[in-house]
């Protein structure tokens, strides 16, 4: 969950999305929605980035650090080669967690 990060991070990404030119990539168009089978429009997204960046959950990072660890055994790879910008989060933990 985006709940586990915490909120500064969290809120700096949501506003680098609402902010990102490729929400101008969807459509508002009644019309266009329903030929194009019923994409994500953009307003549906800006309100979902909008609710998660006025969410003040923080859920512990624990679970997160668990499936990440199990993930990464499972597909061979490690969360510091793909989204390095959660592994400085979570590195310490990620090798000192006791279980």
């Amino acid at each position: 969950s985006i709940q586990s990060l915490p909120i500064d991070v969290r809120n700096n990404w949501l506003d680098i999305a609402l902010n990102n030119e490729i929400l101008n990539h969807f459509s508002n168009s009644h019309e266009e929605i329903i030929d194009s089978e019923f994409k994500l429009i953009e307003s549906n997204i800006k309100d979902v980035l909008l609710r998660l960046r006025n969410d003040t959950t923080q859920y512990s990072m624990e679970p997160l650090i668990d499936i990440t660890k199990r993930f990464d055994i499972v597909r061979q790879q490690h969360i510091k080669d793909f989204i390095p910008e959660i592994w400085e989060i979570m590195d310490h933990s990620y090798y000192y967690k006791n279980r």
